[in-house]
């Protein structure tokens, strides 16, 4: 049984769920603003988005690549960012246009963060052991970083740091806050 649960946060109890029917929703990202839920499917590579306000699944769908890892949603509500770990590829749609734009990355990109002054998109990529690093305002490729990481490691999410150090197992480099796969084996 393929679905959405919304819980309330008060309660910690279910208040409703929304169905979709074979799509197996995960990841999920909610927009800034709040208005839409979107979830990637791990059964076709499309990304969905659920209207909060009436948890209205909507028929438009995106195709964005095999493998779905993660999901953002930038911070002017206009795209969505996805990792498709299958196909190596950095996927963003145009909420606007509808168009879906993909780029190459390293390896089997996972996590996906944009920057707080939403200028850059940061791409963890586990197979290449590097971050992808683009300009979010024309997505134009920037650079492939390399982090400091023992031989095995491999960064598996990313995300942003508030200025807090970070736990055990994070390498944090600017305002990128990098989880690694194998945290007893990073250099920090």
């Amino acid at each position: 049984d393929s679905k959405v649960a919304v819980i309330s946060t008060a309660s910690n109890t279910v208040t409703t769920s929304i169905a979709t029917p074979g799509l197996n929703p995960s990841p999920l990202a909610l927009s800034p603003d709040g208005a839409q839920l979107y979830f990637a499917s791990s059964t076709n590579g499309r990304v969905y988005s659920i209207a909060t306000g009436t948890n209205t699944l909507s028929a438009t769908s995106y195709f964005v690549g095999n493998n779905i890892y993660d999901i953002d949603v930038s911070l002017d509500n206009g795209s969505i960012y996805a990792s498709a770990d299958g196909d190596d590829k950095f996927g963003m749609v145009n909420l606007t246009t509808g168009v879906v734009t993909l780029f190459d990355t390293g390896d089997q990109p996972y996590g996906i963060v944009e920057s707080l002054n939403g200028k850059t998109v940061y791409v963890g990529n586990v197979g290449s052991k590097n971050l992808s690093v683009f300009t979010a305002a024309t997505l134009t490729f920037t650079t492939n970083s390399s982090v400091p990481q023992g031989s095995a490691t491999s960064p598996v999410d990313v995300t942003l740091t508030d200025g807090i150090s970070p736990p055990t197992g994070l390498f944090t480099g600017g305002d990128v806050l990098v989880e690694f796969l194998d945290p007893s084996s990073v250099v920090i």
